[in-house]
């Protein structure tokens, strides 16, 4: 499999008035291959998210290289797209234009963004809802948008940071199982998924592989391949274990 991504010696840090700059992230070094699901976990305030932004190229890292496809990325990095923890979307617009935000940068015609980014409403379970306005849906149907708006670029590498997090426990295992169908069966173009996690469970039952970070500054400590069969099952002692 080839690499999609590659992190090499990645730093943050930030800079605090009247105090020491605080180091969030440190000697990170990380590879996402073509195919893969990677879960990355580690304690609340160790850098997560922060490690996200940096590979969409939302903010630049303090030391180290990010490299698309071989080649380094300086700014917004072209072969990814985001879901975030907070759904993020615009009340003024419908669900519909919320998703073609997502091909704003594209070179197609709006007749095009709007067939394309209906499909996409379909394929994510929103068909019928093209018109209603964020106010109107549920927070797992909000979420899906946001989902949505990620994947109508066809994205290589879709991020996702805590997505299910802001959702309660029956919503996110719906959307948990739903976005792995899609993934499984290949029903969506995305070759790799990175999910930020601070839940273990979630971890083992969605992804291939796990990278654990430590806290203050974050590093990587642990790098490991989760070889269970799909579809995975909470209950067995291989799970569990």
């Amino acid at each position: 499999m080839r690499n999609l991504l590659e992190l090499k010696d990645i730093k943050k840090t930030f800079k605090i008035k009247d105090a020491s700059d605080s180091v969030v992230l440190e000697g990170i070094n990380l590879q996402v291959k073509e195919g893969e699901f990677l879960a990355v976990l580690g304690p609340s305030g160790s850098g997560k998210s922060t490690l996200l932004q940096i590979i969409a190229g939302l903010i630049p890292s303090s030391g180290g290289t990010v490299s698309y496809l071989g080649k380094e990325i300086h700014g917004v990095n072209p072969g990814v797209a985001m879901v975030f923890q907070s759904f993020a979307l615009f009340p003024w617009l419908t669900v519909l234009e919320n998703v073609m935000l997502g091909l704003e940068r594209k070179k197609m015609s709006a007749a095009d963004k709007k067939e394309k980014s209906m499909q996409v409403l379909d394929i994510v379970g929103l068909d019928g809802f093209e018109n209603a306005y964020p106010k109107e849906l549920s927070g797992g149907m909000r979420q899906r948008v946001g989902i949505g708006r990620a994947l109508v670029s066809e994205p290589d590498i879709l991020l996702m940071d805590e997505a299910f997090s802001a959702l309660d426990v029956l919503t996110a295992e719906n959307l948990r199982r739903d976005l792995l169908e899609l993934w499984l069966d290949k029903k969506i173009p995305t070759k790799s998924i990175v999910l930020i996690t601070h839940g273990i469970e979630e971890a083992v039952y969605m992804a291939d592989r796990a990278v654990i970070l430590s806290s203050g500054p974050a590093t990587i400590i642990k790098n490991i391949n989760i070889d269970l069969p799909r579809w995975r099952n909470r209950k067995t002692p291989e799970f569990l274990a």
